[in-house]
């Protein structure tokens, strides 16, 4: 009858808003799945690049820490020497010690600073790499819920 084929017509007409509606909200997803994306492989090039960081920082320290320890040493030897050498007693003598003890500590505050450097960008990668980590278990989760 006509009043069926209205009812059937307008039943059809929800329908399809339904659908377009839900097309839209598939669209909206999809957007915002490709922002997450697209941050994410920016948060992963951004830890990359802080690993390298790290890396060049740890040659870096390690080199330090070598010229430190020859610097150190080679001043050492040569206040050794300068002691040896020294014929004025025990003021002279006095006085080395008193060099080779600054050049001592010199070189440990150098290279307790350079530790301290090292550490803060170790905890810096960590906290990156976590909140990388936690960003792919999100969209991990929301792939399996069917959100995405």
């Amino acid at each position: 009858s006509l009043q069926d084929l209205k009812d059937k017509e307008r039943a059809l007409q929800k329908l399809q808003k339904e659908r377009e509606s839900l097309l839209s909200k598939t669209e909206s997803l999809n957007v915002s799945l490709n922002k997450q994306s697209t941050e994410l492989r920016k948060k992963e090039k951004e830890t990359n690049d802080m690993n390298g960081q790290l890396n060049k920082l740890q040659k870096e320290l390690k080199t330090t820490a070598a010229v430190a320890t020859t610097d150190a040493s080679s001043k050492f030897a040569a206040m050794e020497l300068e002691l040896q050498g020294a014929k004025t007693g025990r003021e002279q003598a006095d006085d080395l010690l008193r060099k080779r003890e600054t050049s001592l500590q010199d070189s440990l505050s150098n290279s307790k600073a350079l530790q301290q450097s090292y550490d803060e960008l170790a905890k810096m990668n960590t906290v990156s790499l976590q909140d990388l980590k936690d960003k792919e278990r999100s969209f991990r989760k929301l792939q399996k819920e069917g959100e995405i």
